[in-house]
């Protein structure tokens, strides 16, 4: 038992506490103060020593003070010291109920959270099966940890198994002629790579034939429909007469610098708009001009992107690929006779593209008139058609290339291949598994299992025994709770006690029955409008089920008789019914427990 404090320094309120008198404590102690004098603080000491946790003392230095911090008790004749952040040893015959108890084991504010569950579970089952929960939660631990372990090696084994299931590979058998099969294998395979070049590499590409523009006659004969034949002839007059060059564009385009006043922009003479000829420019340079005018530019643009200098570039470079093309595939089979020359075109090609242009410039030069070259036209299309006879020669010799080499990659062995690819890989991965570097990791791996086979046995047991024992003592363990909860007049009981392993863990869970109705507990996401824990008790039911717990614990200690039993603040939020049944209760633990110590305000 707890015989005196002999001195607590820098320990919360308490600087040093060693000061005189200081009685030794009695079988009965009964420990008075105001909020604030260190009764939690004690609490808090004492659950340091039954725990074995310096980190609760710790966690209490006195604010603004750098010595050390030391406890100094009497127990049972001898002394228990926390000094240098460490107790001697635990002191488990000690029973704590405060506002931490509360906060563990029942509720944290106006919620029983999971943590509260879990904590209960040790409470509910007993120091016996608190061991037994202790051994399934060691040994899940456990597991998870051998899980990870055999994760680690089975991820080791990938590389070298190379798509085969880890325990595929561990049972791979040794060949004791592996080296002669892998060595003939890779020869095979050898004389097989030519075939996949070939069927890898491309054939030969046709070209492009040129054709003559399909509106080349109908726009050198075009003019602007609707046009008055007396205002072109007028204009065309004019322009004659003075010998313009590019005329008409020089006319549409000084029409845009002619002011609202019609002031000249040359001479700055006002009035010229109503001049007669100024009118017939306004009637012949409007939109319609503009829109042939944008025609004959798109046929320069096309007769460019057909026959000008980059056309023949890309004609060349498709005829040196072919080339090599045809040099690659000439040493696998007989592609019969050289592919057509078209390095003689180049001048057929120049010279289309110069007698076209030279058409729709002299289109563009004079939009208006009707440019009658139809022998000229008719003489590019012969040269075109000389062109295109030439280039469908070299395609057809392309074509026939192409048949041949479509026959000679039909008779690859593709799938010769694949299959000397797969058994040189079936090899391999035998030699990798029994080598030193796969056998290592295989075994490694096995091991892994093994031992995360072993313990999940030995869990499913603990955890068999664990539910046993849960059958056995949950039910009298609710009876004796509802006991006490009657004894205090609760108005409310606890039913439905049982247990669960949420994320592997064992957890406690019931529910709370007021007035014939059964109200779950909820947690935090229960909203308001629902009933649970949080809005069905008030405080002082509150801390009568945490009472009730308390006791229902202690009767089942079997040590009673050699435990101290510490109560803080036992009574807060009781009425004066509760308080006369918890003094009661006290009293019958005091007579049962080895010391009693009631902290109160």
């Amino acid at each position: 038992m707890l015989q005196r404090i002999i001195g607590i320094r820098n320990v919360g309120r308490f600087r040093s506490s060693a000061a005189q008198p200081n009685p030794q404590l009695s079988r009965h102690a009964f420990i008075f103060g105001p909020n604030g004098f260190g009764k939690t603080t004690l609490c808090a000491v004492l659950r340091s020593l039954e725990r074995n946790e310096p980190a609760l003392v710790v966690g209490r230095k006195t604010l603004g003070v750098d010595a050390a911090q030391q406890v100094n008790l009497l127990w049972s004749g001898a002394q228990r010291t926390f000094q240098n952040d460490a107790w001697p040893g635990p002191e488990p015959k000690l029973s704590i109920f405060d506002g931490t108890f509360v906060a563990e084991n029942v509720h944290s504010g106006d919620l029983v959270d999971v943590a509260n569950r879990r904590n209960l579970y040790r409470v509910v089952v007993g120091r016996n099966g608190v061991g037994l929960a202790r051994e399934e939660a060691r040994l899940g631990e456990a597991g998870r940890a051998l899980t990870q372990a055999a994760t680690a090696a089975e991820r080791r084994l990938e590389p070298m198994a190379a798509g085969l299931a880890a325990q595929a590979f561990d049972q791979l058998p040794a060949d004791h002629e592996l080296a002669a099969k892998l060595a003939d294998a890779r020869a095979a395979l050898a004389a097989q790579q030519q075939s996949a070049q070939i069927r890898e590499r491309a054939g030969l590409q046709a070209v492009t034939l040129p054709t003559l523009p399909a509106h080349l006659r109908e726009m050198m004969g075009r003019t602007i429909d609707g046009a008055d034949p007396a205002v072109e002839q007028r204009v065309g007059a004019h322009l004659a007469r003075h010998r313009f060059c590019d005329g008409e564009r020089w006319l549409e385009h000084g029409l845009r610098h002619l002011t609202d006043e019609d002031d000249c922009p040359f001479c700055a003479r006002d009035g010229v708009g109503g001049l007669p000829l100024v009118q017939s420019y306004r009637a012949l340079f409007g939109e319609a001009y503009r829109g042939l005018r944008d025609e004959i530019e798109t046929l320069g643009q096309h007769i460019d992107l057909q026959f000008g200098a980059e056309v023949f570039a890309e004609l060349r470079a498709s005829a040196i690929a072919n080339g090599a093309a045809r040099q690659f595939w000439g040493q696998h089979c007989d592609l019969g006779e050289d592919l057509p020359a078209l390095a003689q075109l180049r001048d057929a090609y120049l010279s289309v593209h110069h007698k076209l242009r030279s058409l729709v410039e002299r289109k563009a030069a004079r939009p208006l008139e009707v440019v009658d070259r139809e022998g000229d036209i008719a003489e590019i299309a012969e040269e075109i058609h000389a062109i295109r006879g030439q280039l469908a020669a070299y395609n057809r010799a392309v074509d026939r290339a192409n048949v041949t080499i479509e026959a000679t990659r039909a008779r690859t062995a593709a799938a010769d291949e694949a299959v000397l690819r797969r058994a040189i890989s079936d090899l391999e991965r035998v030699a990798r598994r029994h080598g030193p570097e796969g056998g290592e990791a295989s075994r490694a791996w096995r091991e892994a299992v093994e031992a995360r086979t072993a313990n999940n046995a030995a869990k499913a047991a603990v955890r068999a025994q664990l539910e046993e024992h849960c059958r056995q003592v949950v039910k009298p363990y609710e009876q004796r709770i509802n006991h006490f909860l009657h004894l205090f007049n609760a108005g409310f009981e606890i039913v439905d006690v049982d247990h669960a392993y949420p994320g592997g863990l064992a957890t406690c869970t019931y529910r709370l029955r007021i007035d014939n109705v059964e109200v779950a507990l909820g947690d935090g996401r229960t909203g308001d409008d629902r009933q649970s824990f949080k809005n069905t008790l008030s405080a002082g039911d509150r801390t009568t089920l945490a009472m009730a717990f308390f006791l229902a614990e202690l009767e089942r200690e079997a040590d009673i008789a050699e435990r101290v039993v510490v109560f803080d603040d036992p009574f807060n939020s009781q009425d004066s019914y509760r308080r006369r049944n918890t003094i009661h209760e006290i009293m019958a633990v005091a007579r049962r427990g080895a010391q009693v110590i009631v902290l109160e305000q």
